[in-house]
Protein backbone atom coordinates (compact mmCIF):
# COMPACT_ATOMS: atom_id res chain seq x y z
CA UNK A 1 0.00 0.00 0.00
CA UNK A 2 1.29 3.44 -0.96
CA UNK A 3 0.74 6.10 1.68
CA UNK A 4 -0.03 9.76 0.96
CA UNK A 5 3.57 10.75 1.58
CA UNK A 6 4.74 8.25 -1.01
CA UNK A 7 6.03 5.64 1.41
CA UNK A 8 5.13 2.02 0.76
CA UNK A 9 3.82 -0.03 3.67
CA UNK A 10 2.87 -3.68 3.78
CA UNK A 11 -0.58 -4.11 5.36
CA UNK A 12 -1.57 -7.56 6.58
CA UNK A 13 -4.99 -9.07 7.21
CA UNK A 14 -6.59 -8.90 10.66
CA UNK A 15 -5.97 -12.64 11.11
CA UNK A 16 -2.34 -12.40 10.11
CA UNK A 17 -1.71 -9.74 12.76
CA UNK A 18 -3.28 -12.05 15.35
CA UNK A 19 -1.00 -14.90 14.18
CA UNK A 20 2.07 -12.70 14.56
CA UNK A 21 1.03 -11.57 18.06
CA UNK A 22 0.47 -15.19 19.10
CA UNK A 23 3.86 -16.25 17.77
CA UNK A 24 5.63 -13.36 19.46
CA UNK A 25 3.95 -14.06 22.78
CA UNK A 26 4.96 -17.72 22.62
CA UNK A 27 8.49 -16.77 21.61
CA UNK A 28 8.75 -14.94 24.92
CA UNK A 29 7.60 -18.00 26.83
CA UNK A 30 4.19 -16.52 27.61
CA UNK A 31 0.72 -17.96 26.95
CA UNK A 32 -1.60 -16.24 24.45
CA UNK A 33 -5.35 -16.03 24.99
CA UNK A 34 -7.76 -14.55 22.44
CA UNK A 35 -10.83 -12.49 23.37
CA UNK A 36 -13.69 -11.43 21.16
CA UNK A 37 -14.42 -7.71 21.10
CA UNK A 38 -16.57 -5.87 23.63
CA UNK A 39 -20.14 -5.40 22.39
CA UNK A 40 -21.43 -2.10 21.04
CA UNK A 41 -24.70 -0.49 22.01
CA UNK A 42 -26.20 -1.41 18.65
CA UNK A 43 -29.34 -3.50 18.29
CA UNK A 44 -31.22 -5.49 15.66
CA UNK A 45 -34.72 -6.80 16.42
CA UNK A 46 -34.20 -6.66 20.17
CA UNK A 47 -30.78 -8.34 20.07
CA UNK A 48 -27.34 -6.83 20.47
CA UNK A 49 -25.60 -6.85 17.12
CA UNK A 50 -22.78 -9.45 17.15
CA UNK A 51 -19.71 -9.53 14.90
CA UNK A 52 -20.41 -13.10 13.85
CA UNK A 53 -19.99 -12.32 10.16
CA UNK A 54 -16.49 -10.84 10.55
CA UNK A 55 -14.24 -10.55 13.58
CA UNK A 56 -15.69 -13.48 15.51
CA UNK A 57 -15.14 -15.78 12.50
CA UNK A 58 -11.58 -14.59 11.98
CA UNK A 59 -10.72 -14.86 15.69
CA UNK A 60 -11.99 -18.44 15.91
CA UNK A 61 -10.26 -19.48 12.71
CA UNK A 62 -6.92 -18.22 13.97
CA UNK A 63 -7.55 -19.72 17.42
CA UNK A 64 -8.24 -23.16 15.91
CA UNK A 65 -5.20 -22.92 13.65
CA UNK A 66 -2.89 -21.83 16.47
CA UNK A 67 -4.51 -23.91 19.21
CA UNK A 68 -5.26 -20.86 21.34
CA UNK A 69 -8.22 -20.62 23.78
CA UNK A 70 -10.94 -18.06 22.98
CA UNK A 71 -12.95 -16.12 25.56
CA UNK A 72 -16.19 -14.93 23.98
CA UNK A 73 -16.36 -11.64 25.86
CA UNK A 74 -18.85 -10.18 23.41
CA UNK A 75 -21.36 -12.97 23.96
CA UNK A 76 -21.08 -12.96 27.76
CA UNK A 77 -21.48 -9.18 27.98
CA UNK A 78 -24.15 -8.87 25.29
CA UNK A 79 -26.26 -11.57 26.94
CA UNK A 80 -26.45 -9.38 30.03
CA UNK A 81 -27.41 -6.37 27.93
CA UNK A 82 -30.32 -8.29 26.45
CA UNK A 83 -31.88 -8.97 29.85
CA UNK A 84 -31.27 -5.46 31.17
CA UNK A 85 -33.29 -2.32 30.53
CA UNK A 86 -32.11 0.04 27.79
CA UNK A 87 -31.59 2.64 30.53
CA UNK A 88 -28.99 0.39 32.15
CA UNK A 89 -27.31 -0.57 28.89
CA UNK A 90 -27.05 3.08 27.90
CA UNK A 91 -25.06 4.02 30.99
CA UNK A 92 -22.59 1.22 30.29
CA UNK A 93 -21.31 3.57 27.56
CA UNK A 94 -20.10 7.15 27.64
CA UNK A 95 -20.42 9.69 24.82
CA UNK A 96 -20.92 7.07 22.08
CA UNK A 97 -22.03 3.47 21.53
CA UNK A 98 -18.52 1.98 21.60
CA UNK A 99 -16.52 3.33 24.53
CA UNK A 100 -17.51 2.16 27.98
CA UNK A 101 -18.22 4.25 31.03
CA UNK A 102 -16.79 3.24 34.41
CA UNK A 103 -19.90 1.07 34.82
CA UNK A 104 -19.31 -0.59 31.45
CA UNK A 105 -15.62 -1.15 32.07
CA UNK A 106 -16.36 -2.84 35.39
CA UNK A 107 -19.01 -5.00 33.73
CA UNK A 108 -16.67 -6.03 30.90
CA UNK A 109 -13.94 -6.88 33.40
CA UNK A 110 -16.29 -9.15 35.33
CA UNK A 111 -17.50 -10.77 32.09
CA UNK A 112 -13.87 -11.39 31.13
CA UNK A 113 -13.24 -12.98 34.54
CA UNK A 114 -16.31 -15.21 34.17
CA UNK A 115 -15.08 -16.28 30.74
CA UNK A 116 -11.63 -17.10 32.06
CA UNK A 117 -13.11 -19.07 34.97
CA UNK A 118 -15.15 -21.18 32.54
CA UNK A 119 -12.28 -21.78 30.10
CA UNK A 120 -11.04 -25.34 30.55
CA UNK A 121 -8.16 -24.80 28.13
CA UNK A 122 -6.48 -22.12 30.25
CA UNK A 123 -5.00 -22.18 33.75
CA UNK A 124 -5.30 -18.40 34.07
CA UNK A 125 -8.36 -18.96 36.28
CA UNK A 126 -6.12 -19.82 39.23
CA UNK A 127 -5.09 -16.15 39.43
CA UNK A 128 -8.61 -14.73 39.59
CA UNK A 129 -9.98 -13.18 42.72
CA UNK A 130 -13.10 -14.89 44.13
CA UNK A 131 -16.05 -14.22 41.83
CA UNK A 132 -18.68 -14.37 44.57
CA UNK A 133 -20.58 -11.08 44.70
CA UNK A 134 -20.77 -9.20 48.03
CA UNK A 135 -24.21 -9.21 49.66
CA UNK A 136 -26.07 -7.35 52.37
CA UNK A 137 -26.15 -9.00 55.77
CA UNK A 138 -29.63 -10.45 55.77
CA UNK A 139 -31.03 -13.52 57.55
CA UNK A 140 -33.78 -14.93 55.36
CA UNK A 141 -36.54 -17.33 56.35
CA UNK A 142 -38.45 -19.47 53.84
CA UNK A 143 -41.66 -17.91 52.59
CA UNK A 144 -40.91 -14.44 53.96
CA UNK A 145 -40.08 -11.47 51.71
CA UNK A 146 -37.56 -8.90 52.84
CA UNK A 147 -37.99 -5.18 53.37
CA UNK A 148 -34.61 -3.51 52.77
CA UNK A 149 -34.35 0.20 53.55
CA UNK A 150 -31.54 2.30 52.06
CA UNK A 151 -30.56 5.84 52.88
CA UNK A 152 -28.48 7.98 55.21
CA UNK A 153 -28.33 8.52 59.00
CA UNK A 154 -32.02 9.44 59.16
CA UNK A 155 -32.64 5.79 58.30
CA UNK A 156 -29.57 4.04 59.72
CA UNK A 157 -28.81 5.55 63.14
CA UNK A 158 -29.33 3.33 66.18
CA UNK A 159 -28.68 4.52 69.74
CA UNK A 160 -28.96 3.11 73.27
CA UNK A 161 -30.28 6.45 74.57
CA UNK A 162 -33.88 7.36 73.67
CA UNK A 163 -32.72 10.96 73.40
CA UNK A 164 -29.81 10.03 71.13
CA UNK A 165 -29.85 9.98 67.31
CA UNK A 166 -32.16 7.38 65.83
CA UNK A 167 -33.05 6.54 62.25
CA UNK A 168 -36.50 5.22 61.41
CA UNK A 169 -34.98 2.15 59.72
CA UNK A 170 -33.79 1.04 63.17
CA UNK A 171 -37.36 0.97 64.56
CA UNK A 172 -39.11 -0.81 61.70
CA UNK A 173 -40.38 -3.44 64.12
CA UNK A 174 -42.62 -0.80 65.72
CA UNK A 175 -44.84 -0.80 62.63
CA UNK A 176 -44.04 -4.05 60.78
CA UNK A 177 -44.61 -7.63 61.92
CA UNK A 178 -41.18 -9.36 61.89
CA UNK A 179 -42.85 -12.77 62.01
CA UNK A 180 -44.15 -12.20 58.49
CA UNK A 181 -41.48 -10.07 56.81
CA UNK A 182 -37.69 -9.88 57.18
CA UNK A 183 -36.55 -6.37 58.10
CA UNK A 184 -33.15 -5.09 56.97
CA UNK A 185 -31.72 -1.64 57.67
CA UNK A 186 -29.04 -1.09 54.99
CA UNK A 187 -28.73 2.68 55.49
CA UNK A 188 -25.43 4.37 56.32
CA UNK A 189 -24.84 7.69 58.02
CA UNK A 190 -23.33 10.48 55.96
CA UNK A 191 -24.06 8.94 52.58
CA UNK A 192 -25.61 10.50 49.52
CA UNK A 193 -27.12 8.45 46.74
CA UNK A 194 -23.81 8.75 44.86
CA UNK A 195 -21.51 7.73 47.71
CA UNK A 196 -23.87 4.90 48.69
CA UNK A 197 -23.25 3.60 45.16
CA UNK A 198 -19.56 4.50 44.95
CA UNK A 199 -18.71 2.63 48.16
CA UNK A 200 -20.34 -0.58 46.94
CA UNK A 201 -23.19 -0.39 49.47
CA UNK A 202 -25.84 -0.36 46.79
CA UNK A 203 -24.21 -3.33 45.03
CA UNK A 204 -24.52 -5.37 48.23
CA UNK A 205 -28.22 -4.54 48.37
CA UNK A 206 -28.68 -5.27 44.65
CA UNK A 207 -26.93 -8.64 44.96
CA UNK A 208 -29.23 -9.57 47.87
CA UNK A 209 -32.61 -8.74 46.31
CA UNK A 210 -34.87 -11.67 45.58
CA UNK A 211 -38.20 -11.67 43.71
CA UNK A 212 -40.96 -10.40 46.00
CA UNK A 213 -38.70 -8.21 48.14
CA UNK A 214 -39.38 -4.54 48.83
CA UNK A 215 -36.62 -1.92 48.74
CA UNK A 216 -37.03 1.58 50.18
CA UNK A 217 -34.92 4.31 48.57
CA UNK A 218 -34.60 7.55 50.57
CA UNK A 219 -31.75 10.02 50.00
CA UNK A 220 -31.45 13.79 50.09
CA UNK A 221 -29.89 15.18 53.26
CA UNK A 222 -26.31 14.74 51.99
CA UNK A 223 -26.80 15.08 48.25
CA UNK A 224 -26.32 18.77 47.47
CA UNK A 225 -23.36 21.14 47.62
CA UNK A 226 -19.97 21.32 45.86
CA UNK A 227 -19.24 18.03 44.09
CA UNK A 228 -15.44 18.19 44.32
CA UNK A 229 -14.96 19.72 47.76
CA UNK A 230 -15.26 18.11 51.20
CA UNK A 231 -17.18 16.04 52.11
CA UNK A 232 -17.08 14.90 48.43
CA UNK A 233 -20.56 13.39 48.30
CA UNK A 234 -22.82 15.68 46.26
CA UNK A 235 -24.39 15.00 42.89
CA UNK A 236 -25.72 17.34 40.24
CA UNK A 237 -29.00 18.95 41.30
CA UNK A 238 -32.20 17.86 39.61
CA UNK A 239 -33.18 14.83 37.55
CA UNK A 240 -31.64 15.51 34.15
CA UNK A 241 -29.57 13.00 32.19
CA UNK A 242 -26.68 15.45 31.97
CA UNK A 243 -23.31 14.50 33.45
CA UNK A 244 -20.15 16.29 34.51
CA UNK A 245 -16.66 14.80 34.37
CA UNK A 246 -15.15 16.21 37.55
CA UNK A 247 -11.64 15.96 39.00
CA UNK A 248 -12.01 14.60 42.54
CA UNK A 249 -9.06 15.66 44.73
CA UNK A 250 -9.82 13.00 47.33
CA UNK A 251 -9.43 10.26 44.69
CA UNK A 252 -6.85 12.07 42.52
CA UNK A 253 -8.81 11.17 39.42
CA UNK A 254 -11.73 12.29 37.29
CA UNK A 255 -15.19 10.89 37.92
CA UNK A 256 -18.38 11.18 35.89
CA UNK A 257 -21.04 12.64 38.18
CA UNK A 258 -24.74 12.16 37.43
CA UNK A 259 -27.80 13.96 38.77
CA UNK A 260 -29.60 13.26 42.04
CA UNK A 261 -32.58 11.92 40.14
CA UNK A 262 -30.41 9.75 37.89
CA UNK A 263 -29.00 7.83 40.87
CA UNK A 264 -32.54 7.25 42.17
CA UNK A 265 -33.63 6.02 38.74
CA UNK A 266 -30.69 3.62 38.64
CA UNK A 267 -31.65 2.17 42.02
CA UNK A 268 -35.28 1.81 40.95
CA UNK A 269 -34.28 0.07 37.73
CA UNK A 270 -31.93 -2.31 39.57
CA UNK A 271 -34.63 -3.37 42.05
CA UNK A 272 -37.09 -4.09 39.26
CA UNK A 273 -34.47 -6.07 37.35
CA UNK A 274 -34.15 -8.42 40.33
CA UNK A 275 -37.90 -8.87 40.68
CA UNK A 276 -38.29 -6.61 43.70
CA UNK A 277 -40.59 -3.65 44.32
CA UNK A 278 -38.84 -0.29 44.73
CA UNK A 279 -40.49 2.31 46.97
CA UNK A 280 -39.24 5.88 46.69
CA UNK A 281 -39.59 7.84 49.95
CA UNK A 282 -39.15 11.59 50.32
CA UNK A 283 -36.55 12.73 52.83
CA UNK A 284 -37.39 13.28 56.49
CA UNK A 285 -38.23 16.92 57.36
CA UNK A 286 -35.90 19.12 59.37
CA UNK A 287 -36.92 20.88 62.56
CA UNK A 288 -36.93 24.31 60.95
CA UNK A 289 -39.95 26.65 61.22
CA UNK A 290 -39.92 29.54 58.75
CA UNK A 291 -43.10 31.62 59.00
CA UNK A 292 -44.45 29.43 61.80
CA UNK A 293 -44.72 26.28 59.68
CA UNK A 294 -42.31 23.37 59.43
CA UNK A 295 -39.86 23.73 56.56
CA UNK A 296 -40.92 22.00 53.33
CA UNK A 297 -38.68 21.23 50.35
CA UNK A 298 -41.40 20.80 47.80
CA UNK A 299 -39.74 23.34 45.49
CA UNK A 300 -36.49 21.36 45.14
CA UNK A 301 -36.45 17.72 46.22
CA UNK A 302 -40.21 17.55 45.85
CA UNK A 303 -39.97 18.57 42.19
CA UNK A 304 -37.06 16.24 41.49
CA UNK A 305 -38.75 13.28 43.15
CA UNK A 306 -41.90 13.85 41.16
CA UNK A 307 -39.83 13.99 37.99
CA UNK A 308 -38.42 10.58 38.92
CA UNK A 309 -41.92 9.26 39.58
CA UNK A 310 -43.10 10.55 36.20
CA UNK A 311 -40.20 8.87 34.38
CA UNK A 312 -40.32 5.54 36.23
CA UNK A 313 -43.84 5.11 37.62
CA UNK A 314 -42.26 4.08 40.92
CA UNK A 315 -44.35 3.70 44.09
CA UNK A 316 -43.92 6.80 46.26
CA UNK A 317 -44.50 7.57 49.93
CA UNK A 318 -44.29 11.26 50.80
CA UNK A 319 -42.85 10.92 54.30
CA UNK A 320 -41.58 14.51 54.15
CA UNK A 321 -45.04 16.01 54.09
CA UNK A 322 -46.84 13.35 56.13
CA UNK A 323 -44.44 13.90 59.04
CA UNK A 324 -44.32 17.67 58.59
CA UNK A 325 -48.13 17.82 58.65
CA UNK A 326 -48.08 16.00 61.98
CA UNK A 327 -45.53 18.40 63.45
CA UNK A 328 -47.50 21.38 62.20
CA UNK A 329 -50.50 19.98 64.08
CA UNK A 330 -48.63 19.82 67.43
CA UNK A 331 -46.49 22.95 66.97
CA UNK A 332 -42.76 23.72 67.29
CA UNK A 333 -42.55 23.46 71.09
CA UNK A 334 -43.98 19.93 71.24
CA UNK A 335 -41.87 18.93 68.24
CA UNK A 336 -38.66 19.50 70.22
CA UNK A 337 -39.10 16.09 71.88
CA UNK A 338 -38.73 14.48 68.45
CA UNK A 339 -35.37 16.19 67.75
CA UNK A 340 -32.94 16.13 70.67
CA UNK A 341 -29.55 16.75 69.02
CA UNK A 342 -29.94 18.99 66.00
CA UNK A 343 -32.48 20.00 63.39
CA UNK A 344 -32.00 16.89 61.22
CA UNK A 345 -31.49 13.80 63.40
CA UNK A 346 -34.41 12.50 65.40
CA UNK A 347 -34.66 11.01 68.86
CA UNK A 348 -36.19 7.56 69.17
CA UNK A 349 -39.59 9.23 69.45
CA UNK A 350 -38.93 11.05 66.18
CA UNK A 351 -37.73 7.88 64.47
CA UNK A 352 -40.92 6.13 65.50
CA UNK A 353 -42.91 9.08 64.17
CA UNK A 354 -41.26 8.72 60.76
CA UNK A 355 -41.89 4.96 60.77
CA UNK A 356 -45.57 5.69 61.52
CA UNK A 357 -45.63 8.18 58.64
CA UNK A 358 -44.31 5.48 56.32
CA UNK A 359 -46.99 3.09 57.55
CA UNK A 360 -49.68 5.75 57.11
CA UNK A 361 -48.51 6.41 53.58
CA UNK A 362 -48.60 2.71 52.71
CA UNK A 363 -52.12 2.28 54.09
CA UNK A 364 -53.42 5.38 52.35
CA UNK A 365 -51.94 4.19 49.03
CA UNK A 366 -53.29 0.66 49.48
CA UNK A 367 -49.77 -0.58 48.87
CA UNK A 368 -49.12 -4.37 48.94
CA UNK A 369 -46.42 -3.83 51.61
CA UNK A 370 -49.15 -2.59 53.98
CA UNK A 371 -50.31 -6.16 54.58
CA UNK A 372 -47.17 -6.74 56.66
CA UNK A 373 -47.90 -3.83 59.02
CA UNK A 374 -48.93 -4.48 62.58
Amino acid sequence: MTLRDGRVETVLSYGEYLRRYIDEVRAKGATPLLFTLTPRNQWDNGKVRRKNDSYNIWIREVAAEKNVPVIDLEEISASDFERWSHFKVDYMFYNDNIHSSAFGAAHNARCAALGIAACEASDLKQYLRPLDLPTQELVREPGKPALIVTGDSTIQNTDSDPDGMWGWGSVLETVFDPSRITLCNAGKAGRSARTFLDEGRWDRVYNSIQPGDYVVIQFGHNDMGPVNRPPFRAELAGDADETDNVFMPNKRQYQVIYSYGWYLRKFIDDVREKGGTPILVSLTPRNEWPHGKMERRDDTYGIWLRDVIKKTGVDFIDMHNITADYYDSIGPEATKAYYKNDHTHTSRLGAERNAKSFAEGLRKAGHPLAKYLK
